[in-house]
């Protein structure tokens, strides 16, 4: 396999690498970890406005069109300077979930929205034992007349407590099913957990009979 990054990937990096050094001083990063959200919304539009969200999200979905390889050298130079941002919580975890479940209608719904900095999402999956089997998923939706009802508690979940949408996995007859869920939904807390490492804000959301439409359901 070829590690080598092409021409138009160096650029990439020099340009993140150029943006971060200027951007990302220790003093700003210990600034962001004392704050309750853990980033600062300007720079993560100024960070939009350089493609960084959109950058592997398909043309049609309003992205870029880039593949994983060009988000890596996005998350090393992230990584390097150790900016605390909605980056990974967003574009590596939230992107992907919706575009491996293959909801066509979900993606047009929600990833333009991502590309252009407007939307911010999380993950919900691991629960109390950190496990990420769809077997210790204990977080359940029950199908009633016209809706589901979600109950359940998720944890660790990166940037849980100020995401604009949350992907949260649930147990139904189907089997495990993930839901897209507002998080200023009636019976959704969020609330910020301390963690070591304080660049990188976690959050226990917990989830008390919530009704979610029957379009809330994300893939087949």
């Amino acid at each position: 396999m070829d590690f080598v990054l092409s021409a138009e990937q160096e650029m990439l990096r020099d340009t993140a690498r150029q943006y971060l050094d200027d951007k990302s001083a220790s003093d700003w990063v210990r600034h962001l970890m004392e704050t309750d959200a853990g980033f600062d919304a300007d720079q993560w539009q100024a960070i939009a406005q350089m493609g960084w969200p959109s950058m592997h999200i398909p043309e049609e979905f309003g992205g870029a069109g880039f593949s994983i390889a060009e988000v890596n050298v996005l998350i090393e130079e992230l990584g390097r300077r150790l900016l605390p941002s909605p980056f990974f919580a967003t574009v590596v975890l939230g992107v992907n979930a919706l575009l491996e479940s293959g909801d066509r209608a979900m993606c047009e719904r929600l990833l333009p929205s991502v590309a252009s900095g407007e939307l911010r999402l999380a993950v919900a999956h691991a629960e109390r034992s950190g496990e990420w089997r769809p077997a210790a998923i204990q977080a359940a939706a029950s199908r009633r007349e016209g809706h589901f009802v979600l109950s359940g508690e998720k944890h660790y979940v990166i940037d849980g407590h100020t995401a604009d949408q949350l992907l949260v996995s649930a147990v139904t007859d189907a089997g495990v099913t993930l839901f897209l869920v507002d998080p200023t939904a009636d019976g959704v807390t969020a609330e910020s957990v301390v963690t070591m490492d304080m660049t990188r804000k976690l959050a226990t959301v917990k989830f008390t009979d919530v009704e979610l439409p029957l379009d809330a359901v994300i893939g087949e």
